[in-house]
């Protein structure tokens, strides 16, 4: 059993919750901004984007999964 309380719940907004998905190939749209400190990443277009905002530490994180996720994407084809 856990012992933090919030484990297992997801974070709300006034009650709402978000999940997504999003499918990335070759063709996506793929832009980003450095505004005040923050990547933004913007994956698609205006019709129909997702937008991923974060601080250097967060950019750091995300490339170092991402770098892990094809070393093993990579071995098992």
């Amino acid at each position: 059993m856990h012992e933090d309380p919030t484990f297992g719940r997801m974070n709300t907004l006034f009650g709402i919750a978000l999940d997504a998905w999003v499918t990335i190939d070759r063709e996506c749209d793929m832009t980003f901004e450095v505004i005040g400190g923050q990547a933004q990443l913007t994956l698609g277009h205006r019709a129909g984007s997702l937008q991923l905002v974060m601080d250097e530490a967060g950019l750091a994180k995300l490339i170092d999964v991402a770098q892990q996720t094809l070393g093993r994407l990579s071995t098992a084809a």
